[in-house]
């Protein structure tokens, strides 16, 4: 699930920047935050090392809706946009090591979608659906400072097609990285990295980790993020897909600080269920609103507008 804050940013053809003040009041338009029934029970979660052989199948989308007003030096102009992004995929395990470090993966579009009411967007399916890529793990060169000792060590991982071809476009390499950092850090930066051992009750809440939801919202670029409020409350347990899962209640405020450009406040709230066996998460169900603003006397702008994510991913080996 992916760039659901980037494409916000397109809407302005710039970089948007979150408000670091209190996020936009819910309206009559504002998506009530998902919720489900659960059991009310506790629940103990086995989270384990990603393992040759596993396979995922995922589905996301991921919708936005927006009104805003834009003066260009007295030229108003209200614009309504609506955009879209969404794919199925099937990742596949096939390297990894004992402490479930992840070395090698393939990766196959079944769906991708990225399109706007306004403009259009460039259809890049065609990169993607009905495709397979493998990706390997290499070690890669110094990161930073190269006269830095020792330099940092950055992974790279070399992908190819299934006829063996280097994969050398930006876009297709951009979105295999991303899958590539989303499964190999999830036990250390991910949802994982946040179960306890012993058994959850219902109410117990856990610290939202940061990076694991900059990866879900596509804010890995965001280095000055901010959050007003990153939480996940354990509700109870559930079956999705014919797996045992424990829900949890997602609530995120968002701000990030660049000094430049429009500025965009968020928040967005629902539900998430990991599963107790493995700790994966199998469901992501978010709502919530966007308020968008610029105080630069060029660019005078105002509006807002709401988007929801659903995200499902299966397992099996």
């Amino acid at each position: 699930m992916k760039h659901s804050l980037l494409f916000a940013g397109a809407l302005l053809l710039a970089a948007p920047v979150l408000a670091q003040d209190a996020p936009p009041a819910e309206t009559a338009d504002t998506p009530k935050y998902p919720s489900g029934k659960v059991t009310k029970e506790a629940a103990t979660f086995k989270a384990t090392a990603a393992e040759p052989g596993e396979v995922r199948k995922q589905t996301s989308n991921m919708n936005l809706d927006m009104k805003l007003e834009i003066n260009m030096g007295g030229n108003v102009q209200k614009v309504d946009q609506a955009m879209e992004q969404g794919f199925e995929r099937t990742v596949t395990i096939t390297g990894a090591e004992a402490d479930g470090s992840v070395t090698g993966l393939k990766v196959s579009f079944s769906k991708f979608t990225s399109k706007q009411s306004m403009g259009g967007m460039n259809d890049r399916s065609k990169d993607l659906v009905g495709k397979t890529f493998v990706l390997e793990l290499e070690e890669g060169g110094a990161e930073g400072d190269p006269s830095s000792q020792p330099a940092e060590k950055k992974p790279t991982w070399k992908m190819t097609d299934e006829s063996g071809a280097e994969v050398t476009g930006f876009f297709v390499k951009s979105k295999l990285e991303e899958i590539a950092t989303s499964v190999s850090k999830e036990g250390s930066e991910g949802f994982q990295s946040v179960l306890p051992k012993e058994a959850l009750q219902p109410g117990t809440k856990l610290d939202l980790p940061e990076q694991a939801f900059k990866q879900l919202m596509d804010m890995k670029g965001s280095q000055n993020a901010k959050f007003g409020k990153k939480e996940l409350v354990y509700k109870g347990t559930r079956e999705i897909a014919g797996q045992a899962c424990g829900v949890f209640d997602v609530r995120v405020q968002v701000s990030d600080d660049s000094g430049r450009g429009p500025v965009m406040k968020m928040t967005i709230g629902g539900e998430m269920a990991i599963s107790l066996d493995g700790g994966r998460v199998v469901l992501v169900d978010m709502a919530g609103n966007l308020g968008m603003s610029s105080s630069d006397p060029n660019a005078q702008m105002s509006g807002g507008g709401v988007i929801t994510i659903k995200s499902t991913t299966s397992f099996s080996k």
